[in-house]
Formats: structure tokens, C-alpha cells, sequence
């Protein structure tokens, strides 16, 4: 029996995950913190962190959705431009305040839900004009 297209409307996003997912994802990728500082470039390495983070977050959101081939592309692109847009944005040389960290956090996330939301409902438009 296929299993039914999960519909953003109607189904729950937020089913249990395990907690220690958290802790998996967020300690390697401080390595990214470390690496850029080491190089004097403390700033990338903070939004490097911050994109990464929003991307687990993001997943960890619409993990029903892991079983969607459209959910991945997204998340691959979405990081693609995260990736290229940070390696070319012109950085301070020194940190970034705190403030400008959750704020950009906060856009980040926001720019994630949206677009998958946005795609989620595209595709079932389209599903349901089939």
C-alpha cells in the first residue's frame, strides 16, 4: 500500500525526535567556528555555524518530510546558496555581536520554513490539479 503524501495542512510537522540529535549536529559543526578563527577570520566562521545550525533546525522541523525527494532538494540548494553567499560576502575582521548573530539566525530560519512551506504547497497544488 503507498503511503500518502504528507500534506503540510493537515499533518502535524513536529513529531518526536530524539533529543541527543541536537548534540550530534551542533559539536562537529563548531569545528567550523575553529577552523575559520584559526585562519582570522572569526565572522565567516560564525555564520558558517549560524547557517548550519538554521539548516538542522530547518530538518529537524520537517523531519516527516524526510521521505520527500523534493524536501532534500530544497535543503541542498538552500545550503548551496548559504554556502556561496557566505563565501562571497564582504565579513568584518571581528566577530559579530550578539544581536547580529540572532538576527541573522532568526532570518535564516525564517528563509527555511518559508521556502519549504512555499514548495510544500506548490507541490500539492500541482498533486491535486493531476
Amino acid at each position: 500500500m503507498p503511503q500518502r503524501p504528507f500534506d503540510l495542512r493537515t499533518d502535524s510537522i513536529f513529531e518526536p525526535f530524539p533529543k541527543w540529535w541536537g548534540l550530534l549536529f551542533i559539536y562537529p559543526t563548531a569545528s567550523l567556528l575553529i577552523i575559520f578563527d584559526q585562519f582570522g577570520l572569526p565572522a565567516i566562521g560564525g555564520m558558517a555555524w549560524i547557517s548550519t545550525a538554521s539548516l538542522g533546525f530547518a530538518v529537524r522541523n520537517f523531519w516527516p518530510l524526510r521521505r520527500e525527494p523534493w524536501f532534500w532538494i530544497t535543503m541542498a540548494c538552500m545550503a548551496a546558496a548559504h554556502a556561496a553567499l557566505i563565501a562571497t560576502w564582504p565579513w568584518p575582521d571581528q566577530r559579530l555581536s550578539r544581536g547580529d548573530i540572532v538576527l541573522m539566525f532568526a532570518a535564516d530560519i525564517a528563509l527555511y520554513v518559508g521556502l519549504v512551506s512555499l514548495v510544500a504547497t506548490a507541490i500539492r497544488r500541482a498533486r491535486k490539479a493531476a
